[in-house]
């Protein structure tokens, strides 16, 4: 992924604000995946070719779900593990409704880990 800091956001256009458990503020911008490092900002950009990053740099929603931030692109959905710089890419070139998406999703993962459903 194309990593890079800078004191201001890429834009001023925020499409979705979450924050991590480690207390960091990840903003989406239409410029890229952004971490607030308290002075500056870490900006995650997509690489052409290059399949361990952002699908696209115009990020649209956000979710956090520890340990990974689930980010919705213009090109797909990916999720980041906060300890890692690779993104994976889950749901590439759909478009649909992020905010049921992720409901949905996160519904099952908490009925998994209750041991109510299984192979989600």
């Amino acid at each position: 992924a194309v990593v890079y800091k800078q004191t201001n956001l890429p834009n001023l256009r925020v499409n979705s604000i979450t924050q991590d458990s480690l207390g960091f503020i990840w903003c989406a911008t239409p410029n890229g995946l952004c971490r607030n490092l308290g002075t500056s900002f870490q900006v995650f950009l997509s690489e052409k070719d290059n399949p361990a990053s952002l699908p696209s740099s115009n990020i649209q929603s956000l979710m956090y779900s520890h340990p990974d931030i689930w980010i919705a692109t213009s090109r797909g959905v990916a999720s980041k593990n906060i300890y890692k710089n690779v993104f994976e890419m889950i749901i590439p070139n759909k478009i649909f409704n992020f905010t049921y998406y992720m409901s949905d999703m996160m519904m099952g993962k908490k009925m998994k880990e209750r041991g109510n459903v299984h192979g989600i």
